[in-house]
């Protein structure tokens, strides 16, 4: 019997405020998925114990909604992930594309 190919990847968790009216919902959500990460590893789907929260994700910064519920700072050397007209959803959707 051939055995079947299947293909992984390492998989990241990305949410944007699109409307800029959720702000505090994508805040509330990382501060519950940071504080209850152990608990979700001990408890919820096995692919929970391969989460790491400190990987830096080049090209992409911590936005300020995250930030603000879970008290972290911007990077320094990165450019402030606040400016109202950035989108980096977008901008990585396009750099994909090699638009």
């Amino acid at each position: 019997m051939k055995a079947a190919r299947t293909a992984s990847s390492d998989s990241i968790s990305i949410s944007f405020d699109f409307r800029r009216r959720e702000c505090d919902d994508v805040g509330r959500l990382a501060r519950q998925i940071a504080t209850n990460l152990e608990r979700l590893r001990r408890n919820g789907h096995p692919r929970w114990k391969l989460v790491d929260l400190d990987v830096p994700l080049e090209g992409w910064d911590q936005h300020d909604c995250v930030r603000k519920y879970l008290g972290t700072q911007a990077e320094e050397s990165s450019p402030s992930a606040s400016t109202a007209d950035r989108n980096p959803v977008a901008e990585a959707i396009k750099e994909a594309l090699g638009d």
